[in-house]
């Protein structure tokens, strides 16, 4: 059974459009306690306040919590946009995708201060007419909070929008609010990710899947 023709593509912003793991490992570690590379997975889905306290072994009482989540969540914005980390191919298959007619959104859990300023550093504003973080909307993943609200302001139904999408929370998330998924290798394994509607190890890989098929691909 071939694919509802597409009207939009929603990206994940944390994993599938910028590898930000060091950043956030990086804020936390300076404003709490250290976190390493290897504590990353389990900090998947994680509101930045639920990785305060995981990093200070819940010592931290809540409203300094929120004072030092606030501030993580500058720091990170701060330090992907002066260096922002865009996935390998990213770039090329967002504006192929945009250049084809389809609308393209940014749907995460992030804060809108790091998703502004990472676009705004890597020029890709442009190709997004809408960007939806957590402050838009009462739930974060794996709530369908911030696809629904994507789709909503894009104007198209769910069943005619594609989430990409890297962990299984954020599957989760787009499937509740009724997208098909796409999701990409990288973050959790294939075994993690089979909710999805198809598993990818990259964006070579995505291109070449039923839904882009109408997509020129520039080589």
């Amino acid at each position: 059974m071939s694919p509802v023709p597409l009207e939009a593509v929603i990206f994940d912003f944390d994993g599938v459009l910028v590898d930000s793991a060091d950043a956030y490992l990086r804020a936390i570690s300076e404003a709490v306690a250290p976190v390493k590379r290897r504590d990353w997975p389990r900090l998947y889905g994680m509101t930045t306040a639920e990785a305060v306290d995981f990093a200070s072994g819940g010592t931290i009482p809540e409203a300094k919590a929120a004072k030092l989540s606030a501030e993580i969540d500058v720091r990170v914005g701060d330090l992907l946009a002066h260096t922002p980390p865009a996935r390998a191919g990213a770039e090329a298959f967002l504006r192929a995708v945009h250049a084809a007619g389809l609308k393209t959104a940014v749907a995460s859990s992030a804060s809108r201060y790091a998703i502004d300023g990472t676009l705004k550093a890597l020029g890709w504003e442009p190709f997004f007419g809408v960007k939806v973080g957590r402050e838009d909307v009462p739930r974060a993943k794996p709530f369908g909070d911030v696809y629904a609200e994507a789709v909503q302001r894009l104007g198209v139904a769910p069943k005619r929008a594609l989430a990409i999408e890297d962990t299984h929370i954020g599957i989760l998330a787009a499937q509740a609010a009724g997208l098909s998924v796409a999701a990409l290798g990288g973050t959790q394994s294939r075994a993690d990710l089979s909710a999805a509607d198809g598993y990818y190890d990259d964006f070579a890989a995505l291109r070449r899947a039923a839904w882009f098929a109408h997509v020129r691909w520039e080589e």
